[in-house]
């Protein structure tokens, strides 16, 4: 399939495609100057002159990366709206690939499957992708897929291929069920950037060429992913998410700022009533000068809680302006703080939290209370009364004794204690789970357990005053 864009289709609309590509890493969050535009242009004109006829798309998003990206993380930004606005020849919605059926399709993927041919496969899923139905239908992208991967059957198709397979060898056979394995997911990961690829292009019709590109539209499906407990693939994907979704929440804060809600100043509209004879005239507000959050985060980071705290404090983390004074804990039996080094690195944080010092006390087994009781003796001079507390766990404590007293005292420090948990409201009343007790302490406690409920949770802390 070609990844190109035709320089002559380029040209007669670059400044229309590139204003609109502005505004729309703009409404993204991201700052870019009429200078870098300018930059942008240039270095169109001079890529062109040197190549001839064509520009990889590839090339393109690396011009426009270095030209409009401040940091590396823009770059999956940046890279997003690219493929929005810059449509590849061919790669129309809905354009389907030759006159190839579904079932020969399957055939080329199971012989693709057999041979371990990992290109094969990611080609064959953006084929599949191409011929899917609408991606922007009721049904959403992420429905779509899991229907051509059921068509599919994928594991019926893998067991197949083991079957067949002659090595003899166990080590060979190992290796090649490896092999087998990393085709079908480059196939469904190229299945899933096919679907959201054609959902973006979708978005871009002629009738709405003068409006901005909605991130949040182009990332839709990954709201719907869990946060802990998916697939690889998908944990993948969410910590790719992360500086995207870091920059959408990060420009809405920035525009409630300046909305800000406002007050009738009566002492200024009266004196400038004088000279109106005394008229109020014309009225004066006061702006309320808004307050970022100091956040401390208390998490629970044993066993399959690891991941999820450390996915929310990595996005937390990436709010590093609006969150200007986050500092963050990790406990099981022990509490630690965890550095800002460490936070930086949300993918690889997850393994290393349990390391960090005082985080494992003992056994190593969850204990709320002796947690409760360590950060207490290390918080000393972190929980204020402009602080909110932030408590991520599933609230299953071995220990006798929940430590709900110490969550209380906790209370009486902070200006209000969120509780963030994956677990549903339904089992907070088990038997090992003692968030109905820590309730009462806090200011509201909260479900959540996919991305899209974590970046309402996110902004409505942020919003907190």
């Amino acid at each position: 399939m070609s990844e190109t864009v035709a320089a002559a289709e380029l040209k007669d609309a670059l400044m229309e495609h590139l204003t609109l590509l502005a505004k729309s890493a703009r409404h993204a969050g991201l700052g870019v100057s009429v200078e870098q535009v300018a930059t942008l242009v240039r270095a169109l004109g001079t890529f062109a002159e040197d190549d001839g006829s064509v520009i990889e798309r590839s090339a393109l998003k690396r011009l426009v990366g270095l030209t409009l990206g401040t940091c590396r993380e823009d770059l999956v930004v940046l890279g997003l709206l690219v493929e929005a606005l810059f449509p590849a020849p061919g790669n129309e919605p809905g354009a389907g690939q030759g006159d190839e059926d579904q079932a020969r399709l399957r055939a080329r993927l199971f012989a693709a499957v057999k041979q371990g041919n990992r290109g094969e496969g990611a080609e064959l899923g953006m084929m599949f992708a191409a011929s899917a139905g609408d991606p922007g239908g009721s049904e959403g992208r992420g429905r779509l897929a899991q229907r051509v991967i059921r068509a599919l059957d994928l594991s019926a198709m893998l067991a197949e291929a083991l079957a067949e397979s002659d090595e003899l060898d166990p080590l060979r056979r190992q290796l090649a069920r490896i092999a087998r394995e990393a085709t079908l997911s480059s196939m469904e990961v190229a299945l899933h950037a096919g679907l959201a690829q054609r959902a973006a292009l979708a978005r871009t019709d002629d009738a709405a060429r003068d409006r901005p590109v909605d991130l949040e539209g182009l990332v839709d499906e990954l709201a719907r992913l869990p946060i802990a407990g998916g697939r690889r693939a998908d944990q993948d994907r969410l910590q790719e998410a992360v500086r995207p979704l870091a920059t959408r929440l990060a420009a809405r804060a920035r525009r409630r700022r300046r909305g800000g809600r406002t007050h009738l100043d009566f002492r200024r509209t009266i004196a400038r009533s004088v000279a109106s004879g005394g008229a109020p005239m014309e009225l004066r507000y006061r702006r309320r000068a808004p307050r970022r959050p100091q956040i401390v985060v208390l998490a629970d980071v044993s066993g399959s809680m690891a991941d999820y705290a450390s996915f929310t404090m990595g996005l937390l983390q990436a709010l590093n302006d609006e969150l200007p004074g986050l500092r963050c804990f990790a406990f099981v039996d022990g509490a630690g703080e965890v550095t800002g080094e460490l936070l930086s690195r949300p993918a690889a944080l997850g393994a290393q939290l349990p390391a960090i010092p005082g985080v494992v006390a003992t056994d190593g087994r969850s204990d709320y209370r002796t947690a409760f009781l360590a950060f207490e003796r290390a918080s000393t001079a972190v929980l204020t009364p402009g602080t909110s507390l932030v408590v991520i766990g599933d609230g299953r404590s071995r220990a006798a004794d929940p430590g709900d007293e110490v969550l209380r005292r906790f209370s009486h420090r902070v200006r209000h204690i969120y509780w963030l948990t994956p677990e549903p409201e339904t089992d907070w009343s088990e038997d090992d789970c003692h968030i109905e007790r820590y309730k009462r302490w806090c200011h509201r406690v909260d479900s959540v357990a996919t991305l899209g409920q974590l970046e309402a949770w996110v902004e409505r802390v942020i919003s907190s005053r």
